[in-house]
């Protein structure tokens, strides 16, 4: 592997962008819960959600429409619906969420809920506290039951699906070097380039050619993009 070496004169910044920026991870299995909203509260890592996955008891009946639902801390209201489908059916489930228009404050407590759309979901729950926030359930979306010392069997992603350079600020942007910190990185440039990679590889792009950028999107994996912008 070469080194990275930053010959441009070009006058700009470093752009860097960890994506996803956080996780909240909660696999241990210990018991079924359930209701027409399963859901769990959490601590904000980041300003947006990036993606949801959610333990379907294989041993009962799976709603075939779920919703998604994103709830203020004190479960009074419903801010968004994050996505609005078909569940997937059993087991783990993989929610992608592409268009999140709420922004969380970071360190804020928000619930985020499955809700079954007519059926009760069945999912699976610890019988100890393991991350923050705990295990919550309703019958009709008003009335809250909360658990303090359980938790959800659930994996909450967060942080910007896409990343343009709009919104980093700048006219221009250009592309130095892609580190991927886990199996199966998949990163989309422009629509049509993709990288990928394994954890503790990384593509070190020519330095002596500026590769400009107009948008970033992940798709899967864990990756730390570094580069440079033009105010």
């Amino acid at each position: 592997m070469t080194e990275l070496l930053i010959t441009s004169k070009v006058p700009g910044k470093l752009i860097y962008w960890d994506v996803p920026s956080y996780s909240l991870i909660q696999t241990t299995d210990e018991a079924s819960t359930y209701a027409a909203y399963v859901g769990q509260k959490f601590t904000a890592k980041d300003k947006k959600i990036c993606r949801f996955m959610f333990y379907y008891d294989p041993n009962y009946y799976t709603p075939s429409q779920v919703e998604i639902q994103l709830w203020n801390g004190d479960l009074t209201e419903k801010l968004e619906t994050l996505y609005d489908g078909p569940s997937g059916g059993n087991g783990w489930q993989t929610y992608e969420i592409t268009d999140m228009n709420t922004e969380l404050t970071i360190g804020s407590t928000y619930a985020i809920v499955v809700y079954g759309k007519g059926a009760n979901v069945y999912g699976r729950r610890s019988n100890s506290s393991v991350v923050e926030g705990h295990l919550v359930i309703s019958t009709n979306g008003s009335t809250w039951y909360e658990y303090g010392t359980y938790d959800l069997v659930f994996k909450l992603y967060f942080g910007n699906r896409i990343i343009t350079v709009e919104d980093l600020g700048y006219s221009e942007a250009y592309l130095l070097r892609i580190q991927y910190l886990e199996d199966d990185t998949w990163i989309v440039m422009d629509d049509e380039i993709h990288f990928r990679g394994d954890a503790g590889e990384e593509d070190d792009l020519p330095s002596q050619t500026l590769i400009p950028f107009r948008k970033l999107e992940w798709k899967s994996g864990h990756a730390k993009m570094f580069g440079v912008g033009i105010p």
